[in-house]
């Protein structure tokens, strides 16, 4: 499905409406530190899991509650295709964790359309991204799409998906002087940069 390209300036405006610059976006420490915070039961989707199935760790899950989708040869998991995933399933959540950025804009339209029927009426979507405000971060030879929040943010509208909250967080602690944050505020003003490393969407149906 090709996707035009007002619904991505379009989502880039309402995102910027409603949650302001990238450094208004709250920080968190770490996309699994919030899904083992905000995790109480049901059904777990994990996409792009690797093989080592970490989130299954975190969470404490087994088999029953938790399910894997991957393409990797080497790991096993409960599907490798969405369209293997039987119609009437539901899922409480559904994580896709540094997925889209290996998609082009029209496969993330897809897989985020074919997942949308298989989440539970109260479920959420999380969908984490490298931030392109990050120096480096987006860099990596497997990466083909540089989503911005804004973006994102439109891509899930455009997949009928409700988008509740924006988040930003690293793997690093931001800088803890007063000298370094002063540098970091001056960068900002001239670069437009963010010391945080990736953003983190929730959405809903």
């Amino acid at each position: 499905m090709r996707v035009p390209y007002s619904a991505l300036s379009q989502g880039r405006r309402e995102a910027f409406e409603r949650f302001g610059t990238i450094y208004d976006l709250p920080v968190l420490r770490s996309a699994y530190r919030y899904l083992k915070q905000n995790y109480q039961d049901g059904l777990v989707l994990d996409i792009g899991a690797g093989r080592e199935r970490y989130l299954q760790q975190v969470l404490g899950l087994d088999n029953t509650a938790y399910h894997s989708l991957d393409t990797d040869p080497s790991g096993h998991f409960t599907y490798a295709d969405v369209a293997q995933i039987l119609p009437e399933q539901r899922y409480q959540w559904i994580v896709l964790n540094q997925v889209v950025e290996h998609l082009t804009i029209e496969e993330t339209v897809s897989i985020l359309s074919a997942l949308h029927p298989h989440l539970d009426e109260d479920g959420k979507m999380l969908i984490t991204i490298p931030n392109t405000h990050h120096p480096i971060r987006f860099w990596d030879p497997t990466h083909i799409t540089p989503w911005s929040y804004g973006d994102l943010y439109g891509i899930c509208r455009f997949s009928n998906l409700q988008v509740t909250q924006i988040y930003r967080y690293s793997k690093h602690r931001g800088p803890l002087d007063p000298l370094s944050w002063v540098i970091e505020r001056i960068m900002r003003h001239l670069y437009q940069i963010d010391w945080c490393q990736s953003i983190l969407l929730i959405a809903t149906r």
